[in-house]
């Protein structure tokens, strides 16, 4: 009988990721950096309020559930696109160009470059 090998994962960090991600999360901790995943979630919380009363008036006596199908699709869109825009842009990126992208996009989004020392 063969004998049964133990398989082991084992994820290997990409330093340039981790360091990418490193100086994300320590913008977004900073004003007017900050502001911009605090946006971002706040948009998905209020994408979740509107998807919960479009629920809300699919339940009523004679509301059409297939009529308010289109705007439930698109709030859960806009709830799902800025919770992960979020997660990225506190450091969470799970690839290289993820993290350089949003870095860049933190850059630029607060209307000025972080100073060297935040780099």
């Amino acid at each position: 009988m063969p004998k049964r090998a133990n398989l082991q994962i084992v994820l290997r960090r990409d330093p340039q990721l981790q360091c990418v991600n490193e100086k994300i999360a320590r913008l977004s901790a900073a004003k007017p950096w900050g502001d911009v995943c605090a946006t971002l979630a706040l948009a998905a919380r209020l994408a979740e309020e509107a998807i919960e009363v479009a629920t809300e008036l699919q339940r009523m006596p004679g509301a059409s559930v297939r009529a308010l199908q289109p705007t439930l699709d698109f709030w859960r869109q806009v709830r799902e696109c800025n919770r992960a825009a979020a997660l990225l842009c506190s450091g969470e990126n799970q690839t290289l160009v993820d993290a350089l992208v949003t870095f860049r996009f933190l850059q630029t989004s607060a209307g000025e470059a972080p100073d060297a020392s935040q780099q």
